[in-house]
């Protein structure tokens, strides 16, 4: 790749640095005419995403690769710069769609969009506007802050991969010990983003793939609530007589590093009554650290063992004795802050708790869709969201075992843990 290249992204981050408007200008030149730059400095082919407008997210995601090419870590290769890249693009969309199809909407209405149907006017759209530069420079003037916010989040991706892969790169040797038991890697073979909210300046959680077979997560901010919950609980499985899973982790009290815990199903009908009666363990040792929002999404069963991921409300739990105004305030302080027992269910509160089969419901609140993609006719619409399975029940011969006939387990596991604690 061209050094020229280079010097301009080194460039547009000290004047962004500086000056973030001028970076912004900058950045909206070669933003719109990054085909031809891609010429010039004779860059690799253009990656495709998949979203509706890819004329952005295309350029959006060359901008980054040709950021994340200049790292110098051996053991990413070029395809798992490329695949971040990607990702990050077709997270963007949501920044610019709103914008993108009220202009849709307004040539249409001039009759400015050719075809025999919407389909082919959103093409001819992508064909003789988006993909034009005068249309592009025009678009970006119209709505000035898009530009600035598109540059930030590629100079924000760009420092956190940057960030992440030198946090790899550090604790390859304690990654190797503690978590892959002792198994060497050499090269990163896949990674995923985007695997949960942002925090500090676009950071995600992001599961690595590693080429000795291992899949880790890194998690960027302390995860010492979880590290310190699970030796808890170790100690109270060994006062139960009972073994516990093996969680790892790492903390590093800025970020930390966590294996992969898999689905997987039970080997036999005595381990589904294993796993309620852990369940039942587990429950009373969570309401007595405070901990909460151990919703479906938080448990995974692997064979006998329900294990608890992104312990982060811990302690959370309030005494509200002699404070209830609401009858909402009266679980509070009950075990069903916990989150794991079924949730009281109203017009405006779902389930959602660690035993719930949520698959299919939909949620209360209404959120924002695209309706008629790639057409002319593309808008926004609010639809209630609906849920995916979870990965919360555990599974025997291909079938999901609820709870609601393993309650005697559950009761057993809750008193056996009482009265060790």
């Amino acid at each position: 790749m061209n050094i020229v290249l280079h010097i301009l992204l080194v460039v547009f981050s000290l004047l962004f640095a500086a000056r973030k408007r001028r970076a912004s200008r900058l950045f909206l030149i070669f933003f719109c005419n990054s085909y031809f730059l891609q010429n010039l400095v004779t860059l690799q082919p253009s990656l495709h995403c998949r979203c509706l407008f890819p004329i952005i997210t295309d350029r959006l995601a060359d901008l980054l690769y040709a950021q994340l090419s200049f790292l110098d870590f051996q053991f990413a290769p070029a395809p798992v710069y490329q695949s971040i890249a990607v990702q990050f693009a077709e997270k963007t969309e949501w920044i610019y769609v709103r914008c993108i199809i009220q202009e849709i909407a307004d040539l249409k209405e001039k009759h400015c969009l050719k075809g025999s149907d919407s389909h082919e006017e959103y093409l001819y759209f992508l064909q003789h506007y988006l993909s034009q530069t005068n249309f592009l420079y025009c678009f970006f003037k119209k709505y000035p802050l898009l530009i600035g916010l598109l540059y930030t989040k590629v100079q924000s991706a760009s420092e956190y991969i940057n960030e992440l892969f030198a946090h790899l790169d550090h604790d390859k040797d304690m990654i190797c010990r503690q978590l892959c038991d002792d198994r060497r890697f050499s090269k990163v073979i896949n990674i995923s983003t985007n695997l949960s909210d942002e925090h500090l300046h676009g950071r995600t959680v992001v599961k690595i793939e590693l080429d000795n077979g291992c899949s880790i997560f890194h998690k960027p901010h302390s995860i010492l609530n979880a590290v310190n919950y699970h030796k808890l609980q170790q100690w109270l499985f060994e006062q139960c007589r009972l073994d516990d899973y093996p969680f790892k982790a790492i903390d590093y009290g800025t970020y930390g590093w966590e294996l992969e815990i898999p689905h997987c199903a039970c080997q036999s009908s005595q381990d589904i009554e294993a796993y309620y009666e852990r369940f039942g363990i587990q429950l009373c040792l969570a309401y007595s650290l405070n901990v909460s929002d151990l919703h479906f999404e938080n448990i995974i069963a692997c064979g006998k063992y329900p294990v608890f991921v992104d312990l982060e409300v811990f302690p959370n739990r309030i005494n509200c004795v002699g404070k209830f105004k609401h009858l909402s305030d009266f679980f509070k302080d009950t075990i069903l802050t916990v989150g794991l027992l079924p949730q009281p269910v109203s017009k405006n509160h779902i389930d959602g708790s660690g035993t719930d089969a949520a698959a299919g419901k939909t949620m209360p609140f209404k959120m924002p869709s695209v309706a008629d993609a790639e057409t002319s006719d593309i808008h926004i619409e609010y639809i209630h969201p609906r849920l995916k399975q979870g990965k919360n029940f555990p599974v025997y011969h291909g079938q999901i075992y609820l709870p609601n006939s393993y309650a005697t387990h559950i009761l057993e596991g809750f008193d056996k843990a009482s009265q060790c604690l």
